[in-house]
């Protein structure tokens, strides 16, 4: 956790924020204080009225908006290359979706290729629910590219929260709405450029909660939906259902209850609604949903075993020590093959979840510090500068009976979200929607807001597109792709605003490109120093097919287990890599691995230097027993 004081700092002046408050308080200024001249005006308002009297028109442009835009940012943002473990850990399973079957058989020597959030036992897969991977599957297969399939559902979400605003507030805001999607989120964020962003259950979410104004007139705006759309708005409906159970089965899951239970409550008290929910137009949607249902308990039984066993549940007892939840109690250490695990498993998680624990048992105050850290990070990448006046005046809506749904969605996904012991920009990516419509919904009011006479809230309305385009050309002029990345980065977790693309692992995507040029097969032999470790630099990640991958990425297990790696792949180019990840500023290593010969892996092995007390490659007087661990304590000592 960052200290108290830092809380403040972070919210107000991550590097991109100091530029945007001032923009923000220089554009108020100028649209509050200046006289100003009608007939622009009347002429955008006149272009906007004509697109939003053609409802698709309006959904359509911010899909296109997404779509065009960043498709104009591929010379600067380019495809983004995967660089962490659940991006990997998306594509492993993609890729097994690709060659056609659901996991992977076990490699014999499984412990060189460990990887975080992969297990390898009863099968080689990684722990991700399966949505994702399915459409970055039909995107590698259709088009050669995964990543478009993350291009397409952020270019969607865009246009599905203009959809859904349709059923909440009038037109013209609905676009507004969408447009601040399409900008804030679909150019420059994590979520279209890298393959963990929460785009498709914030997908999911929207279109459950934009069918259920639509199912039951009563809640949002007056006639949003047509009865003989029904159909169609409950297939719609168990999409979202879908989605959002099997992208976060948590956080969806949750999202999906609070909105069922409201609606199964608000049906049954509503006799016309009733009346008009009849089991032949329920019927498609319910086939629908436990058709899906059914292939991921197929899913789960060809990965884990069991139907009722989800896949994230075998990395949480073969690696896991801190639990999911703060309820829960912390497991027994298990047996770790490699030095990276344990740090990462024993010594990194259990401290987020015991400060936590402390919080709540011991601490007021430090619990507040969590609460206050956790409104920061959520802040800054859904909110940010541009949104705070919105949503101040977004508060009192929370006594509006039109917009009790969305409250009630908002409270109860916020306190679910206490309950887990980590916390991430995307464990509340279901609520995109809800966040949007709130903030939309404050705008309104911001808009109707008067000194006196004086409309200083339409005024400052009329600012804040200004500012949003403003920011995006100074996000493409001022911040280049990589020391932007690298320089907000720094902080765990990074500072994950709207303009912060993704995390790079440099290192890799080098060392991978150098290799590709080099004729043959490889295998990499990764060797960590303690002392210098990042996982955010990590190198040891695996495709589906390890037997015919070009590269295959392997840990350093001591001379016997790297002599029996080296015999399974024996017409492979060996080479070894001395990884100092964490000394971004001055690495150690060549950019290019050491390439060896099978005879010296099973003769040389790491030894630590007495001197230096890093570890060096040198003949080993015996070679030592196979799937020695390497935790142990000559490897903790150099804990950092």
């Amino acid at each position: 956790m960052l200290p108290f004081d830092s809380f403040l700092r972070r919210f107000f002046f991550p590097e991109i924020f100091r530029i945007e408050w001032i923009v923000l308080a220089a554009a108020l200024t100028l649209f509050i204080l200046l006289p100003h001249r009608s007939g622009w005006l009347r002429s955008a308002k006149g272009v906007l009225d004509s697109i939003v009297s053609r409802r698709w028109l309006s959904i359509l442009i911010p899909i296109g908006t997404v779509l065009l835009g960043r498709a104009l940012l591929l010379p600067v943002l380019g495809i983004p290359a995967p660089s962490g473990a659940d991006e990997f850990g998306y594509l492993l399973t993609a890729q097994t979706f690709c060659l056609g079957r659901l996991t992977n058989p076990t490699s014999p020597v499984w412990p060189s290729f460990e990887a975080t959030n992969v297990f390898h036992v009863p099968s080689y897969q990684s722990h991700f629910p399966i949505a994702y991977p399915l459409l970055l599957a039909a995107t590698q297969k259709l088009f050669g590219r995964p990543w478009l399939a993350v291009y397409l559902v952020t270019a969607l979400l865009a246009g599905c929260i203009t959809w859904m605003l349709h059923a909440w507030v009038p037109p013209k805001w609905a676009l507004l709405g969408g447009m601040f999607v399409a900008f804030r989120i679909g150019l420059f964020s994590f979520w279209m450029n890298s393959y963990w962003g929460g785009s498709l259950v914030a997908l999911g979410a929207c279109l459950l909660l934009g069918a259920v104004p639509r199912i039951r007139p009563q809640e949002g705006r007056r006639n949003a939906g047509r009865p003989r759309y029904l159909p169609l708005y409950l297939l719609m409906a168990a999409l979202g259902l879908v989605v959002l159970t099997n992208t976060r089965p948590f956080d969806g899951g949750v999202f999906a209850l609070v909105v069922l239970l409201w609606m199964a409550f608000a049906i049954v008290s509503d006799r016309a609604t009733l009346r008009q929910v009849t089991l032949l137009k329920v019927l498609p949607a319910l086939m629908l949903f436990l058709a899906a249902e059914a292939f991921v308990a197929y899913y789960q039984f060809r990965v884990t075993g069991s139907v009722w066993r989800l896949p994230y549940t075998i990395t949480a007892q073969q690696y896991g020590v801190a639990p999911p939840f703060l309820f829960q109690k912390l497991k027994a250490i298990p047996h770790y093959n490699h030095w990276e695990f344990y740090h990462f498993h024993v010594l990194y998680e259990p401290g987020i979840y015991r400060e936590q624990i402390a919080g709540l048992r011991y601490s007021h105050i430090f619990y507040v510090r969590t609460l206050l850290f956790r409104a920061n990070l959520y802040g800054h990448f859904y909110i940010g500068p541009l949104m705070v006046l919105p949503l101040l005046f977004a508060l009192p809506t929370v006594f509006s009976k039109k917009l009790r749904l969305p409250w009630i969605v908002l409270g109860g996904e916020m306190l679910a979200t206490l309950l887990e012991s980590f916390v991430q920009v995307n464990y509340i990516a279901p609520l995109t929607g809800v966040i949007v419509l709130l903030l939309i919904s404050g705008a309104r009011r911001l808009a109707v807001f008067c000194l006196g006479s004086f409309p200083a809230g339409r005024r400052a309305i009329r600012a804040l597109p200004a500012v949003c385009l403003i920011m995006l050309v100074v996000r493409l002029g001022s911040f280049s792709d990589k020391s932007y990345q690298l320089t907000e980065a720094r902080s765990l977790p990074p500072d994950l605003t709207w303009a912060f693309s993704s995390y790079r692992n440099y290192h890799r995507e080098a060392l991978e490109k150098w290799l590709n040029t080099v004729p043959g097969t490889h295998l990499v032999i990764v060797h960590v120093q303690p002392r210098h470790w990042n996982y955010l630099e990590d190198k040891v990640y695996n495709g589906a097919d390890l037997q015919n991958a070009p590269i295959l990425w392997a840990r350093n297990m001591g001379t016997a287990d790297n002599c029996r790696l080296a015999e399974h792949y024996p017409r492979r180019s060996y080479w070894l890599i001395d990884d100092w990840s964490a000394d971004l500023e001055d690495w150690r290593a060549d950019l290019r691995p050491r390439r060896v010969t099978a005879e010296e892996l099973c003769t040389f092995g790491w030894e630590r230097d007495s001197v230096t007390k890093d570890e060096v490659w040198r003949p080993v007087a015996r070679p030592l027993s196979p799937s020695a661990s390497l935790v142990n304590a000559r490897h903790l000592e150099h804990t950092p």
